[in-house]
């Protein structure tokens, strides 16, 4: 992918604003003394330009020794007489090191009595797994190594040694569910006489990192022979090692946020942050006091919607004029299939199965393939650096939502309503959208990615810092989502949906791209690492892609024939504005109460949890995985709210009831069709396709399949609220939730640790679920539910569809490690999940009525996906012809609902 001037200078500039500028205050000349295996510790330590090497033990302020102690005699004699002289001294632990030297060394503080280690090879992976330990910090809360580093962000320990320890002091170890030995010492501290011993019981071995340093896909491939390869590239690394070195000494340490070689904006950045942002935003703003001048003189140009070009067809005179303009002469081509203008199910469940087919059929099998298989396990497979990522973008949400003020909503409500009246004041509310889209985007970069830089570096979660500032950058220029809600607005959905596709699969393509070549710098520089490079590229990919995705919607928009110019410039008044932010206001308090509680999840995590930054990858790696099936699901409801709206506005209860009925039955039936699906093949998903550090959401994921199926029991509630207007039912309800999810959250993650996120996650949705479906019922209608065509037949024809794609997948795959098999299993449970459930449903018994409507929607599926919904439906006809069950259960209310629709219809206006 070639990238423009303009994106190669967004590249260029934010590199170079990570190369850690060399204004620090410089330190006094820091001698060390080291011996090691390999030199993975020295080059980390010599990052500090105060660290310099010597090669007499007599000279060192601080001995480091790598897997490399001496053996018992004269030569770690003179060491421990330096030590008890003052000279400090590290050890780390490995493969090689002496038990009797250790012993010896430490005068019996500290035993090795074993070694927790795999053998190298194809299952390498999957074996580190069954030794990975989470660790704590345990010494004081005051000391040094406290104070500097999060260590409930640290990452899992691998290969290490077994100890005894009687005298020393231990600082860190594993945690109770180490599965090897609970409270493993990883961090010790001793002292003899003077000096100071720190040993850390982690083994450190970087491998040969040169064919992976001179070829991007060589270092795609993975690294062979390192260990703890993950703790080598956690943020806190380096200034542990430095840290260790100088408390040793007894010297005082540079703080993690002002140490030079730390992985956080540093005062010279903060500075060339500032002046750039500041000049960005006075850009902005001296922009807008621009173009505000010149639309106040020129006022004619808002009549202007449309582009002067020569056609043989007129443009219409203005937007007004377009919106009221007649339609195609003849009945047949401007509505269609004549089933559209008929009221009934069939219209919604027509959309429904479209949206279904799309998502089995190309949506999910690219989700999978792009999203897990190709990132996860060559792009980005760094837990820890995913989970940072995605706390940032989880947390950042709030603001986001804040700073929006519901001014897009208000755009597309007003855009619409003033379209025919007045066209020139639906035009000011798209430019008043662009214009504090503009500023506010450009204030919160300003503003929240200067907090960032300055204030961040000096907090426990300091190591954030550049991935907010980043984040920020994602919202430039901040108004390019003008381009989708204008084309709601104007009921170009054709426009809309192609939008949304090209963002699924150019976002991921290009940040991918980024990725690679920030995670190959990152290789390059160690003050950064991997890990942080790669998320650095997707940040700067989203970037890109973002001013692409604008680039795009404007071509888009020129070839609807639109004057580009006009949405651009300033002709909106104090009232637009009023109405604009009034609006949006009442809109905020539910969608920040959603925010809210979404983004406080990786703070409570990072206050609560060990290992916080991996298990937050892994919740959403669980979310992501089933966020298909639910949404695929419980898009029946969005599709159902206007049939709704319609019906129960002409007071036609027989028919809203029967929707209800049948928008809850096909819900349940697509939910569970595809739920049951996903649970078959879960396992096999992530374990055959996933690397071996994903495999802890095998073992949580039922969790995550129980919140979803209570999260689906809000949605039809959500949309018959929002559908008949009672929006402030819909917001109540929704406060209920997401405020007791926040409490619970907190409440549950101290009690039951990690698995308490999905507990309260689930006991809200109970909850709302509990309050919303009476209210429903009472204030709107209730269901007229057909037990047995509702509930009981969905339910059996998903648990037949379960047991007999489950059975196919223990039999096809081949384990972890045969991709091919794992694929196998996916897709083909994927594609034959239709069939099967259709036929069983079918045997399970159908009333004519349900097929009827069946028919009907599957008829109105446009191409391509038309031939496999009447397919769909031709099957469940057959095994609804075998079954004894075939009209013995009928749904209730047909007769009376059809009697409703019939008299909508004939009450509808013609529209030509």
């Amino acid at each position: 992918m070639r990238l423009d001037c303009k994106s190669k200078t967004v590249v260029a500039l934010l590199i170079a604003l990570l190369i850690p500028a060399l204004a620090h205050a410089a330190e006094a000349q820091f001698n060390i003394y080291y011996s090691g295996t390999e030199d993975l510790v020295l080059s980390r330590m010599m990052l500090d330009p105060s660290t310099h090497r010597v090669t007499n033990l007599g000279d060192a302020a601080t001995a480091v020794y790598q897997d490399n102690l001496p053996a018992v005699g004269p030569e770690l004699e003179a060491l421990k007489a330096r030590v008890a002289s003052g000279m400090g001294a590290v050890l780390i632990l490995g493969r090689h090191t002496d038990p009797a030297a250790l012993a010896s060394f430490t005068n019996g503080a500290v035993k090795q009595t074993g070694i927790v280690d795999v053998s190298h090879g194809s299952a390498h992976g999957q074996e580190l797994e069954h030794i990975a330990a989470v660790v704590n910090w345990v010494g004081p809360k005051g000391d040094t190594l406290a104070r500097n580093i999060s260590w409930l962000s640290a990452v899992r320990v691998h290969e290490r040694s077994l100890l005894d320890v009687n005298g020393a002091e231990v600082l860190v170890k594993t945690n109770p569910r180490d599965p090897v030995r609970p409270g493993t010492p990883i961090l010790l501290r001793i002292h003899s006489g003077k000096g100071a011993v720190y040993v850390l019981n982690e083994w450190l071995r970087n491998g040969d990192q040169s064919a992976r340093t001179a070829s991007m896909l060589t270092m795609l491939e993975g690294i062979e022979g390192a260990e703890n390869y993950d703790f080598q590239r956690w943020p806190y690394f380096n200034w542990l090692l430095y840290g260790l070195s100088r408390t040793a000494a007894g010297v005082p340490v540079v703080s993690y946020g002002d140490w030079i070689a730390s992985p956080v904006p540093n005062r010279a950045q903060v500075r060339i942050l500032a002046a750039i942002f500041l000049a960005m935003f006075a850009m902005f703003v001296g922009a807008y006091l621009i173009v505000r001048r010149y639309s106040l003189r020129h006022p004619e140009l808002l009549e202007h919607f449309y582009r002067s070009t020569p056609s043989a067809k007129p443009q219409p005179a203005s937007l007004g004029a377009a919106a009221a303009a007649s339609a195609p002469a003849t009945s047949a081509t401007a509505h269609g299939d004549p089933r559209w203008e008929i009221v009934g199910f069939h219209r919604p469940l027509s959309g429904f199965f479209y949206n279904y087919l799309l998502s089995l059929i190309i949506m999910i099998p690219l989700n999978f393939a792009v999203t897990f298989y190709i990132e996860r396990n060559f792009v980005n497979p760094f837990l820890e650096a995913r989970g940072a990522w995605a706390a940032v973008t989880q947390f950042m949400l709030i603001f986001f939502t804040l700073l929006d003020l519901g001014t897009s909503q208000a755009m597309v409500k007003y855009f619409a309503e003033y379209r025919l009246t007045d066209p020139g004041r639906a035009i000011t509310y798209a430019q008043f959208f662009i214009w504090f889209h503009a500023l506010a985007g450009m204030f919160q970069i300003a503003a929240l990615g200067l907090a960032a830089a300055a204030w961040l570096p000096h907090t426990p979660v300091a190591y954030l810092a550049w991935f907010v500032v980043l984040h920020t950058l994602i919202q430039f220029p901040g108004f390019i989502s003008i381009f989708f809600n204008l084309f709601r607005a104007l009921q170009r959905f054709d426009y809309a949906q192609l939008l949304i596709v090209l963002t699924y699969v150019l976002n991921p393509v290009v940040q991918m791209i980024c990725g690679v070549y920030m995670r190959h710098w990152g290789l390059m520089h160690p003050v950064f690492g991997e890990g942080m490079g790669v998320v650095f590229g997707f940040a700067i990919g989203g970037v890109i892609a973002n001013l692409l995705m604008g680039l795009f919607c404007s071509i888009f928009y020129e070839k609807m024939g639109f004057n580009l110019v006009t949405i651009f410039l300033a002709h909106f008044d104090r009232a637009t504005i009023k109405k604009s932010i009034v609006y949006g206001v009442k809109l905020t308090g539910g969608q920040a109460a959603v925010a809210v509680s979404w983004g406080l999840v990786p703070v409570f995590m990072a206050i609560l949890l060990p290992d916080f930054l991996e298990l937050n990858e892994i919740f959403l790696l669980t979310f992501a995985f089933s966020f298909g099936y639910l949404e695929t699901g419980a898009y029946i409801f969005t599709t159902l709210m206007p049939s709704i709206s319609e019906s129960y506005s002409q007071a036609k209860m027989a028919l809203t009831r029967r929707y209800l009925d049948q928008g809850l039955r096909w819900g349940i039936m697509v939910a569970s069709m595809l739920g049951g699906t996903f649970i078959a093949f879960s396992d096999v998903f992530i374990k055959g396709l996933l690397p071996p550090q994903f495999v802890r959401a095998a073992t949580v994921m039922w969790l995550m399949h129980l919140w979803r199926l209570a999260d689906f029991t809000t949605r039809l509630p959500d949309q018959v609220f929002q559908g008949v207007g009672r929006t402030g039912t819909f917001t109540w309800t929704s406060l209920l939730e997401h405020v007791s999810r926040v409490v619970l959250t907190w409440y549950f993650l101290q009690r039951y640790g990690f698995e308490g996120v999905f507990y309260a996650f689930l006991i809200s949705s109970v909850l709302r679920s509990i309050v919303a479906w009476p209210l429903m019922g009472y204030l709107v209608a209730w269901p007229s539910l057909s037990i047995w065509q509702t509930l009981v037949n969905p339910a059996l024809a998903a648990v037949g569809n379960y047991v007999i794609l489950r059975s196919f997948a223990l039999a096809r795959w081949q384990g972890p490690g045969h991709a091919g098999s794992g694929w196998v299993v996916v897709l083909l449970s994927l594609v034959g999940s239709l069939p099967i459930y259709m036929f069983l449903s079918g045997l399970l018994g159908w009333d004519d009525a349900s097929l009827a409507e069946f028919r009907d929607a599957a008829e109105l599926v446009p191409a391509p996906f038309g031939a496999v919904a009447r397919m769909a439906h031709r099957v469940v006809q057959i095994g609804s012809s075998m079954s004894p069950l075939n009209n013995r259960f009928p749904g209730k209310l047909v007769k009376e609902a059809a009697d409703d629709a019939a008299e909508l219809t004939a009450l509808k206006a013609e529209l030509h």
